[in-house]
Parts: C-alpha cells; structure tokens; sequence
C-alpha cells in the first residue's frame, strides 16, 4: 500500500533506516518515530499530508480531535501473516519465530477485532479496510477505492489527485509469496 500511495501521488514519511531486504526487496517504508505513537506523538505535524506506516498495534493511540487520520488498513489471509512473521523472524535468529503458528493467528485475530471496535468509535479516525488478496487481485478496482477514500491529498491547499493508474501499476503480486496455498503445500 505504501508503495502505490507513493506511486499516486503521496509523499511516504520514511527515514531509510531499515534497508530493503529478502524479506521485503521493495522496502518497508517505516519511520522510527511511528514506532514511538504510544509515549511520543511530536512527529505528528512532520506527517501531515504524508504516508506514514503505523503497525497496527499502535493505531489506538493516535490522538482524538481535533486531529483527522485516515488509515488505510490492509487486511490479510492470518495463515500468510502467521507465516510471513514466523519467516522474517527465523531470518532474523528471533525467538518470536518458535511460537506455534496458531498462537500467532489467535493473537493477531484478537488484535484485530479489538482494533475494528476501537476504530469504528475514535472520532478522529476513519478507516477503509482493504483485503490483501483483492488489492493483488485487482489493484485498478483498490487504487479507486483508496482514491475515492482519499478525496484531495492534503486538502484544498494542496488539491492534488491520486494518479490510479500509478497506483495500480505498481503493484507486484510476485512478491505475495505467502500464499494459502503454498502454504498448504508446505503443511
């Protein structure tokens, strides 16, 4: 998503501290501050009109009025999360990597659930939920409905317009290499 936000038109709020790898050969457009959300928010005004990566067990803590988010939320197969996770962990020599990969889905679908209630009641965030699966599978169709979601980037100061067919280019469905069904093949 980061990707086609940038090849739209939306400037990414990233630093380049963590280098693109195996793991993500396209990059992982994160900022170190994002990372902080719960106890440092002063980085907030450097992202205005900006794409910023938040994991989404820090959403909860974007600040309530009279700030205005919107979060595009990428929803994906738990399997292919459990499995991406597991994977990068294990590259990584991280102990996270031994947790049973049904351990991982249940917290993550509690996360998840817990994160819908939150955000459907947080005044200053509105959300558009996007399935991983559907954007790979037809991103003409999802970069539509983020620029649709979207509206003008930055407002009527700066009253730019996502460029969709950017968006939908960029996507690369080689790179979905935790598919369901390689990952039943694997089980």
């Amino acid at each position: 998503m980061m990707q086609m936000l940038e090849a739209g038109g939306i400037q990414p709020l990233t630093d380049g501290e963590r280098a693109a790898d195996g793991d993500n050969p396209k990059g992982y457009y994160e900022y170190e501050p994002a990372k902080r959300l719960m106890t440092d928010r002063t980085w907030l005004p450097a992202a205005d009109g900006k794409a910023v990566k938040i994991i989404a067990q820090l959403l909860p803590y974007l600040p309530p009025k009279p700030h205005q988010f919107r979060v595009i939320f990428m929803e994906r197969d738990l399997g292919e999360v459990a499995a991406s996770q597991a994977r990068m962990l294990e590259n990584l020599d991280k102990p996270g990597a031994r947790l049973p990969e049904d351990k991982l889905k249940q917290a993550y679908a509690q996360q998840i659930a817990g994160l819908k209630r939150l955000l459907g009641q947080h005044g200053s965030v509105a959300t558009l939920w996007l399935d991983h699966a559907e954007v790979l599978a037809e991103p003409a169709k999802m970069a539509r409905r983020v620029a649709l979601f979207l509206g003008d980037v930055g407002g009527p100061a700066r009253n730019q317009l996502l460029d969709e067919q950017a968006m939908a280019a960029v996507v690369d469905p080689s790179l979905h290499r935790q598919r369901r069904t390689q990952l039943a093949q694997a089980g």
